[in-house]
């Protein structure tokens, strides 16, 4: 099963970074799953699944030698 989401982002950009952040609600039904359960159905789950994010990339400067 193959799956496809696209990611909202807020992005910020400077001389020596590069941040996303975000967040997405899906659903357990949408990605074709079962909501999970335990003890035999008397412990559920919402349906809903939030994915909050924060990703990072910095400059590395070559080293002078």
């Amino acid at each position: 099963m193959e799956y496809s989401l696209v990611f909202p982002a807020t992005v910020e950009i400077s001389d020596d970074s590069v941040v996303a952040s975000g967040e997405i609600e899906i659903r357990h039904a949408d990605t074709g799953l079962a909501p999970f359960t335990a003890f035999l159905g008397s412990i559920t789950v919402r349906d809903q699944i939030v994915l909050q994010y924060h990703i990072q990339a910095d400059r590395i400067l070559p080293q002078a030698n």
